[in-house]
């Protein structure tokens, strides 16, 4: 694998939801596309089964070819390109999963150390370990499909994460990673300041700008400053739209006014209705009977 230091600009913006704790899928590339940058609320690996790639992840690129791992932390903003892939099909599996389920694995049975460290892991493997990690990922992927529209996932499903994590961070702490802190110089910190919002709102914590620039020791002033001109947003427009995606898939699931707006850190229900109208132009109740489980079946 080989590092490109030089920066460039290259308009990240996405932002892509984890619908389910845990997501995965197998994808076939036979011809080249532009990257989507984009960053997620939760963690990601890719299993690279064959093929050439380039990675883009804070402003800089770094290119390799399989088979490998790669590790994306949740709030890392990232891109992939398959390269050559008319002359070589790209083949991975990417897997999607929330923290909150590495924390509900016991600990006897989990050992990720050092892998959630730093915010990219790029690992080479022997074809011996991708034969191996093949057919778990498969697994995972069918489980997935199978239960996609349904509520929680399979316990299944939480053994297979298991042993490509635990895999995973074992090459990790061997020394066999290309581990990279991608936000080290001048603004870039603002990434880890994403990376913190995202945890926050996660937990229903209110978050301040006051907060979180004493947490980064910078002003408040210098933080807000810094954040418009490396998102091209404010803090509270990023804040607003990571809430109003955790309420969305509370209503989904039924829960009441009441339990969202406790969840999600509100003062009072009266001022979460009206957040949530205000960015919805629609009732929390109305987008409830809309769109929930519940609702949906009984429109059927």
């Amino acid at each position: 694998m080989k590092q490109n230091t030089q920066k460039k600009d290259y308009g990240y913006s996405n932002i892509v939801y984890l619908r389910k704790p845990i997501a995965a899928s197998y994808q076939i590339h036979s011809s080249t596309c532009p990257p989507n940058l984009h960053f997620h609320d939760c963690h990601e690996i890719m299993i690279i089964t064959q093929g050439k790639y380039k990675l883009y992840a804070p402003q800089n690129v770094y290119e390799g070819e399989g088979p490998c791992l790669v590790f994306f932390h949740l709030g890392t903003y990232h891109g992939s390109v398959r390269v050559d892939c008319e002359k070589l099909s790209f083949q991975c599996f990417v897997v999607n999963y929330a923290q909150s389920i590495v924390d509900e694995i016991p600990d006897h049975m989990i050992d990720t150390e050092h892998l959630h460290d730093n915010d990219i892991h790029i690992v080479p493997i022997s074809r011996e370990t991708r034969d191996f990690l093949f057919p778990i990922a498969s697994e995972l992927v069918k489980l997935y499909q199978e239960h996609k529209f349904e509520e929680g996932i399979p316990f299944e499903s939480y053994g297979y994460l298991t042993v490509i994590l635990n895999n995973f961070a074992r090459l990790v702490r061997e020394g066999k990673a290309i581990s990279i802190d991608g936000r080290k110089d001048g603004d870039n910190y603002i990434y880890k300041v994403v990376r913190r919002i995202i945890e926050q709102v996660a937990v229903g914590k209110d978050v301040s700008v006051t907060a979180i620039a004493e947490e980064f020791f910078v002003s408040g002033s210098k933080l807000s400053k810094d954040f418009q001109k490396v998102m091209g947003i404010t803090v509270k427009s990023l804040v607003d739209e990571l809430v109003l995606e955790r309420i969305k898939g509370m209503l989904k699931k039924g829960m009441s006014n009441v339990d969202v707006a406790a969840a999600c850190g509100f003062s009072s229900e009266s001022y979460f209705i009206q957040f949530f109208y205000k960015h919805m132009n629609v009732s929390p109740g109305n987008y409830r009977k809309l769109h929930s489980v519940q609702g949906s079946r009984g429109s059927n």
